[in-house]
């Protein structure tokens, strides 16, 4: 049986001190999304749209600047931001809990379904053969960009936002990493190859 360890005074007061600090971080969220409400309230009596792509581009902005100010890295500040979205959206849209979705394509298509799933207040990935351009999309709309095998595993739900003729080997390629409980679909307007296969 271990012994156990008596802990120093000053250990217990600083565990103490986080228990408080982590408190005031929930608190200050809760603020957060009831001003989200409030703002998402007094835009529908004005008729303005929910989401403002420049404005959630420019608070991104802002975030990050404000992490390098305080020797925080970007990273954190990109994950909470993300994180901190999409708890707005859902205060101010329907979404189902934990609907995460993975796309893979970063073209016309991909960027309008993507952009509207995470509008919804969706989890959004995206990712594609070009890991370059899939990353790019995912910055620019605020989502995540994800390999192809760790998004299938990530997401309850698969689009692809590519060319029909190609999501037949697709689907022979990413099933085998598929969960019984997931849904693949696409965006191609050809749907009799992707049936039969």
């Amino acid at each position: 049986m271990a012994k156990e360890v008596a802990l120093p005074e000053e250990f217990l007061w600083l565990r103490k001190a986080l228990e408080r600090l982590d408190a005031v971080l929930l608190e200050t969220i809760a603020a957060r999304l009831n001003t989200v409400k409030a703002i998402s309230k007094a835009k529908r009596g004005v008729g303005l749209p929910v989401y403002d792509e420049n404005r959630e581009r420019e608070a991104r902005s802002n975030l990050v600047e404000k992490a390098r100010s305080l020797g925080l890295s970007r990273e954190l500040a990109e994950k909470l931001y993300t994180v901190l979205v999409h708890e707005s959206r859902c205060a101010q849209l329907y979404c189902p809990e934990r609907l995460r979705i993975y796309i893979y394509g970063y073209g016309r298509m991909a960027r309008t379904i993507a952009s509207a799933l995470a509008r919804a207040g969706c989890w959004v990935a995206i990712g594609g053969r070009d890991e370059e351009k899939a990353r790019g999309l995912a910055e620019e709309l605020g989502a995540l960009a994800m390999e192809p095998q760790r998004g299938i595993d990530w997401a309850d739900m698969v689009v692809y936002a590519v060319p029909g003729s190609v999501v037949p080997g697709l689907l022979e390629e990413h099933l085998r990493h598929a969960r019984q409980s997931m849904l693949f679909t696409d965006l191609a307007s050809i749907k009799k190859p992707l049936v039969e296969k």
